[in-house]
């Protein structure tokens, strides 16, 4: 027989095991909650020069921003290393971050990031291992898909500076960048130009290869970029219009769009008979029609664009209609006035009837309704869409039948 001491004891024994079965349940739950945080924050390493070929599925950790999933990766390096980061895959549209503090938060003050800086869809980053060496790197992608993909860290040379090479304004130069060019700090080869002339005066660069994809920039004396281009010639070859400085000269980087291109290319410039102020040279009446030509000896409006410059000849007040059209170029009007040296535009058209149903897209003429001037100071502009288009036009005025 037990005494009422004995129960109690027992069941106060009893209570005590049941709260330290319920403390090790949750113990346990806690640590299978840290474990499973531990593994989505799973770290692969990464060395340079050893490509990482690697799976996302469906138990991938996931973005806390968009529950994409994505692969971390750790790459250890050298503080102020220039690191190449590329992720490709055939399966998925790749994403790429990297940072200092990316394991934890994607959009660190460092962090970086790219979509499609590689070939296709896939990403390509330049990264400078920043104080601690230490690089975090999220494999990830666009929209929530599955499949395999390829990681690689590529280490590229310490920066290098270019010592700028002497242009004239009519120059034509083949070069090289190679692995001892110059390299920026986005890990591109470059190579400096200082162009010399008349001050104030317009230069055309162009710069074209069959090697890499030509980039243009203009930049000051610490070689910060004032303007660029890219593909405004045909294919991957790039062309920019540069206006020299007081002194007559223009520093130029020839380079390419991405890091570690390398190759031939050619470099040339021609200068430009380039104006901002558009005075008529022509006169058109209204009822009438006039064939014109626009020719490469002429000056380009803005450095860009042949143009000839017409008075129309008609009452003040007069609504009017013009029609431009051409075979060799696509047509383009514009309608404005000069005032404190430059042409400002007031009406202009590229293609008629753009807006409307019926438009046809291979239709290039151009069409425009204007009010003559009661002052007669009004300029109807000639010229093309594209820059430095030529070739033979039809020029017609007519009453507009508008109101």
């Amino acid at each position: 027989m037990q005494s009422s001491y004995q129960k109690q004891y027992r069941f106060s024994f009893a209570k005590l095991s049941h709260l330290s079965k319920l403390s090790v349940l949750a113990t346990s739950i806690a640590m299978a909650s840290m474990l499973t945080a531990t593994s989505a924050q799973a770290v692969t390493g990464l060395r340079a020069g050893a490509p990482i070929t690697g799976n996302i599925t469906t138990s991938s950790p996931r973005d806390e921003s968009d529950n994409t999933p994505y692969q971390l990766y750790l790459y250890q390096g050298v503080p102020g290393e220039r690191v190449l980061f590329e992720l490709k895959s055939d399966d998925f549209d790749p994403y790429l971050i990297v940072g200092s503090d990316a394991k934890n938060d994607p959009y660190c003050d460092d962090c970086k990031s790219d979509d499609d800086g590689g070939d296709e869809l896939n990403s390509r980053l330049f990264y400078v291992i920043p104080e601690g060496g230490n690089a975090y790197i999220r494999a990830g992608m666009i929209d929530t898909e599955y499949g395999r993909y390829t990681l690689e860290a590529k280490r590229l040379p310490p920066a290098r500076t270019s010592s700028p090479q002497n242009l004239t304004t009519r120059s034509n130069r083949t070069a090289q960048l190679q692995q001892n060019s110059a390299t920026d700090d986005d890990g591109k080869y470059y190579q400096l130009y200082r162009i010399s002339g008349q001050p104030n005066a317009f230069v055309n660069v162009k710069m074209t290869s069959d090697d890499i994809d030509s980039y243009l920039e203009l930049v000051d004396s610490d070689l910060d970029r004032i303007d660029y281009d890219d593909d405004s010639l045909d294919d991957s070859n790039a062309r920019l219009k540069v206006q020299l400085d007081a002194r007559g000269q223009a520093l130029i980087k020839a380079t390419s769009y991405d890091p570690l291109e390398t190759g031939s290319y050619t470099i040339s410039t021609q200068p430009l008979n380039a104006v901002l102020v558009v005075n008529p040279t022509k006169t058109i009446r209204v009822g009438t029609a006039t064939q014109g030509e626009l020719r490469t000896n002429q000056p380009l409006y803005e450095g860009d664009y042949y143009f000839d410059a017409y008075r129309i000849q008609g009452q003040p007040g007069q609504r009017v209609q013009v029609n431009l059209d051409s075979n060799d170029f696509d047509a383009y009007l514009r309608w404005g006035y000069n005032a404190n040296g430059k042409f400002n535009t007031s009406l202009e058209n590229d293609d008629v009837n753009e807006d409307s149903d019926d438009y046809d897209a291979e239709d290039s003429n151009s069409q425009l309704t204007i009010t003559l001037d009661r002052d007669g100071k009004g300029v109807l502009m000639v010229t093309t869409y594209d820059p430095e288009e030529s070739g033979k036009y039809r020029l017609s005025v007519i009453e507009s039948k508008l109101p």
